[in-house]
């Protein structure tokens, strides 16, 4: 594969704002590089999101928008080259864990069922042979056995005893590798990192070293951190990333630049990330007061992007786990001051987190890149922006019709429900592009050729062209429409419940004679301001109802609620 070239100057000059977020895939984000470039073109990137493989892409845009004016994005767009001859290299087994890689990618090779347990069980033979061979032991006395009594009923057991001695050893050595083995190695096959023998980099290896060099840092021998993207005002960051993870143990997700402090263990962070970056994080961290074996991850200012980036891209048991320590939170009963969470794949509790910066009245758009299905003969386009009339065409049905899709599509109503509400809105879906791609594209087909992943990356090209066209004015109008027919709602419901003199329940009697207790009272002249700021709303409220009811204009369908959610 060879990637167009890129005028570094067409990226260069004024550009409007807008913001970006990326769905996860794992391999399906090759799509991404050509895109966020495409996109780059006509928008410059301010506020940039994602979650595991879209967290990859998410951190590279960053990295390239770092350095626009001095070839970043030229460098973005020569990652699709590299990853098109190298995609399955990177993705290294534990020496330990090897035989259960091949076994999975083997039945990920073959699409016939049948085919596929034969091919599951000929690759689980070859890479345990101990165990095949154990398996053999009672079927080859058996058949000595029956050899030497010339009994040929004794013949035809001694050879039916080989295949069910095979699979019951192999069954007993792979419950003892699943079981056993793989949490051993942070319940995942891959660590990241270059493993023995290899003749290449490892992904995170690779990953670490690419962002460094689309920002323009590899000269300065240190990692890409989140200051440098920020700029001299962490409060107005220049550009502004937000990564999504999921920490398994406390059951929910978490935004990386954590809003809270978390520990970290030198001697397992350097089985999951490149030397290099673990001296940078002891350098930047400090001890644990209470067991120096622990240290504080660094101020979000100095968090090397790339520790953001490995606690999303996780993918459940394919890449290891990340351990981090909560000094807040630990298991009763343990005598233990810190609790182990797990954090994995952001996609487990979002994969689409299209309302990442989303605010009422938005300054600029927030694009959003979806993967999704393609059906030859259902689908007619590999590429949709769906139009801000239509409502067709922007709902990823799964198609059901065996076991296997029934299961698949509980898992994927269970992670995504709440992305495929919000990304088919009104003033959300018309700014989604999707990316439909086949079966046997994306995903875990680690196997994918060269010429495969080049056609993927030019369906993210295209995707990243779609949106030089589009219609912000248009847009924006459409979000006020639907926040002041939804803002009247939510503050009718609000003016019926602080009620009126005729209602003796009401709200503005209640505030009146609670005498409010800790922990939350709060100060008479607080209590005052906030009784007369209520009344004023109402006094606001009783002119906004009198007037003509906004909710029976040409409002955008399906209604939308308004809600208080807490933050990630």
């Amino acid at each position: 594969m060879q990637t167009q070239a890129y005028d570094p100057e067409s990226f260069k000059g004024d550009k409007p704002f807008c913001d970006v977020v990326l769905k996860g895939g794992v391999t399906s984000g090759v799509v991404y590089p050509l895109a966020i470039v495409e996109l780059a073109r006509r928008y410059r990137l301010k506020n940039i999101g994602g979650t595991s493989a879209g967290a990859i892409a998410a951190a590279v845009a960053a990295a390239a928008e770092r350095a626009r004016d001095t070839g970043g994005f030229p460098r973005a767009a020569a990652l699709a080259d590299f990853v098109s001859r190298n995609l399955l290299s990177l993705f290294q087994p534990h020496p330990h864990l090897r035989p259960l890689f091949e076994i999975a990618l083997s039945t990920l090779r073959e699409t016939r069922p049948r085919l596929r347990i034969l091919r599951a069980l000929w690759t689980a033979a070859r890479g345990y042979r101990q165990a095949t061979l154990l398996g053999l032991v009672p079927a080859i006395l058996a058949l000595v056995a029956a050899w030497a009594s010339a009994n040929a009923w004794a013949l035809v057991a001694a050879l039916l005893a080989a295949p069910i001695g095979c699979a019951l050893a192999l069954g007993w050595h792979l419950h003892d590798v699943v079981v056993h083995e793989l949490p051993r190695h942070d319940f995942g096959i891959c660590p990241g990192l270059r493993q023995p023998r290899a003749s290449g980099p490892a992904l995170i290896d690779w990953l670490a070293d690419a962002l460094d060099d689309v920002a323009g840092l590899r000269a300065s021998g240190r990692p890409l951190t989140f200051a440098d993207l920020w700029g001299s005002s962490p409060e107005e960051p220049r550009i502004n990333l937000e990564i999504l993870t999921t920490n398994l143990t406390a059951g929910r997700p978490y935004r990386v630049p954590f809003r809270r402090r978390f520990l970290f263990r030198e001697q397992e962070f350097a089985q999951l990330f490149p030397q290099r970056i673990v001296r940078w994080l002891v350098d930047h961290s400090q001890p644990y007061a209470e067991d120096a074996s622990y240290r504080w991850l660094p101020a979000n200012a100095d968090l090397p992007v790339i520790v953001a980036v490995r606690l999303s891209l996780s993918f459940p048991l394919l890449l290891a786990a990340v351990p981090l320590y909560d000094p807040e939170f630990c298991f009763e009963g343990t005598g233990s001051k810190l609790q182990r969470c797990w954090f994995s794949d952001g996609g487990v509790c979002s994969n689409f987190p299209i309302h990442f910066f989303d605010s009422i009245w938005p300054r600029w758009p927030t694009f959003g890149f979806s993967l999704e299905d393609f059906e030859e003969g259902r689908h007619e386009h590999r590429v949709l922006l769906p139009t801000a009339g239509s409502a067709t065409g922007v709902q990823n049905f799964k198609r059901v019709d065996s076991l296997g899709s029934f299961l698949q599509a509980i898992l994927h109503a269970m992670q995504g429900w709440r992305d495929h509400l919000q990304s088919a809105l009104p003033g959300y879906r018309e700014r989604v592009v999707r990316v439909r791609l086949r079966p046997d594209e994306g995903g875990l087909n680690l196997h994918m050729p060269p010429q495969q992943i080049e056609s993927l990356s030019e369906l993210g090209a295209q995707a990243g062209r779609t949106l030089h066209e589009f219609e912000w004015p248009a847009h924006r109008w459409r979000r006020y429409v639907i926040s002041m027919a939804r803002f009247e709602g939510t503050l009718e419901r609000m003016r019926r419940t602080y009620g009126t003199a005729d209602t003796p329940s009401a709200l503005a009697e209640f505030l009146e004679r609670y005498a409010p207790t800790p922990p939350f009272a709060q100060s008479a002249e607080w209590q005052r301001d906030a009784r007369e700021d209520a009344l004023d709303l109402m006094h606001t409220l009783d002119r906004w109802l009198g007037r003509t009811r906004l909710r029976d204009g040409e409002i955008p369908k399906p209604d939308v609620d308004l809600r208080i959610t807490p933050q990630v």
